[in-house]
């Protein structure tokens, strides 16, 4: 499975980072089966996109289990280190994928 995002900030950037991390549910507690982070260092001028495609877990088995991605981003805007609220995915998605 793969989960893939988009950042874009209406302000110039520099050094950002964005963070995606595959959740599966979980009869109790949901948990996290990837994470994976990009840097891109220096200057980004405002509103433009940077796109994070890198984030995946190959399937152990074939069992169905329902899945979400979540997706942040932390970067200096004007001297100061902010960091985004974390965004979800808008629906879970079943595959046929056990991790």
């Amino acid at each position: 499975m793969k989960v893939n995002a988009v950042s874009t900030c209406n302000k110039d950037i520099f050094n950002l980072q964005i963070t995606v991390e595959i959740r599966k549910k979980g009869l109790l507690l949901d948990h996290e089966v990837a994470k994976r982070s990009i840097k891109v260092m220096g200057f980004i001028p405002a509103t433009k996109r940077i796109a994070h495609k890198g984030t995946w877990r190959k399937c152990d088995t074939k069992k169905l289990s329902e899945y979400y991605g979540v997706a942040y981003a932390v970067a200096n805007i004007e001297g100061r280190r902010m960091q985004t609220l974390p965004v979800r995915t808008a629906k879970n998605i079943s595959l046929p994928c056990g991790t």
